[in-house]
């Protein structure tokens, strides 16, 4: 096998994900799109984590491409639709389908099953206890992390993809998920020896899969400072203490209310602005009204601004509907700040720094609003 045929697409059920997924396997686009079946993408933000379960099953059967491989990016946390989008693999595929959200960069691996985490979860934040609660009924076979680490463990993902089970493993270190990439991609099995091969897993596993293939071509980002938005609508604990680091730095910070959603008219003037909500108990049920209501806030002062301008947005649910208002379709790889904070251009030059609510330490936003603001630096791939 080629290895720049090794994990070649992508299906994610975020936009933050799909940014993820892309650099992670060394891929330069990421598309915005219900489905892929129409548009030829490589990568493509589904945007199904917060949609019902039909839904997110029909875009992921309807998406996956004919390639023999494919991954399908889920939440490390394994919220939103992860049973769904497995049901969808399972509807035209028959072979091997390998799942864990082990994120080691972040502190999450999976071990006897469960994503290991010490923060709480947020109010109203729903997560499965693990891995076989989130996949719900189907068929599985749990692959614990010393099968992993042993001689036996493509023969294990071959036995699973035999029996039609979907092979769950535990991983700790990048060096687990090394193992199991390089496994997936030698094992054979399911209706026949072609048979095709699904990983379904975070960011984890996609940069496990990427460094089996050929390092991906630099691109240049821009070297013009620029004013900075940085948009945060996460309710997690640890972004509020990224807002407050990032405002003590002389960062504007506009704030809107959940309840009555007002906010102060405000203007971009130079430097780093942060547009994010007050401190108050958020209703999950409102979560995409109150995304919606930040993007317009968004397209409105992007709108009115004269001169060079860059985002960045956390959250999957913000940074998707914040897109959506501004008409953005495709985003191109440029690099990323760090693990989860990926930078991107636009058809039309408006450079993107997305990243998931949950990601990233306390210093996490002043990083990529200081890199923004400044991007004449040297960036990771």
């Amino acid at each position: 096998m080629r290895s720049a045929e090794i994990m070649g697409s992508a299906l994610c059920d975020d936009l933050s994900g799909a940014a993820e997924a892309a650099l992670a396997l060394g891929i330069d686009t990421v598309d915005l799109a219900r489905s892929a079946q129409d548009t030829g993408a490589r990568v493509v933000d589904l945007d199904v984590r917060q949609a019902s379960p039909e839904t997110a099953r029909a875009a992921v059967r309807a998406g996956l491409p004919q390639r023999r491989q494919a991954f399908v990016k889920i939440d490390s946390l394994l919220r939103g639709n992860v049973e769904a989008m497995v049901r969808g693999v399972r509807d035209v595929r028959s072979g091997l389908v390998v799942c864990t959200p082990a994120l080691p960069v972040a502190g999450r691996p999976t071990l006897n099953g469960r994503v290991v985490l010490s923060a709480e979860p947020g109010i109203g934040e729903h997560r499965p206890d693990s891995v076989e609660d989130a996949l719900g009924d189907l068929p599985v076979t749990h692959v614990k992390l010393d099968e992993l680490r042993s001689p036996g463990l493509r023969d294990a993902l071959t036995q699973a993809a035999r029996s039609g089970r979907i092979a769950v493993c535990d991983a700790e270190t990048d060096a687990d998920l090394d193992l199991l990439a390089a496994a997936t991609v030698a094992t054979t099995g399911g209706a026949d020896d072609a048979g095709d091969i699904t990983a379904v897993g975070s960011a984890g596993l996609a940069a496990a899969f990427g460094r089996l293939r050929p390092a991906r071509t630099t691109q240049v980002p821009s070297t013009v400072s620029a004013t900075v938005l940085v948009v945060v609508g996460s309710a997690e604990p640890g972004a509020r203490r990224q807002v407050e680091l990032l405002a003590s730095s002389g960062a504007r910070l506009v704030e809107v209310d959940p309840a009555t959603r007002d906010v102060p008219r405000f203007e971009l003037t130079g430097g780093r602005t942060v547009l994010t909500l007050c401190p108050a108990p958020l209703d999950p049920t409102r979560a995409r009204a109150l995304a919606v209501h930040l993007a317009g806030l968004v397209r409105e002062v992007v709108a009115r601004h004269d001169g060079p301008l860059r985002l960045a947005l956390t959250g999957g649910e913000t940074a998707r509907r914040v897109l959506d208002a501004l008409g953005v379709r495709r985003l191109h790889v440029l690099g990323q700040v760090h693990p989860g904070a990926v930078h991107m251009r636009t058809d039309t030059g408006l450079e993107i720094v997305t990243r998931p609510g949950s990601h990233g330490g306390p210093d996490s936003l002043l990083m990529i609003a200081n890199r923004l603001h400044q991007p004449a630096l040297q960036e990771e791939l």
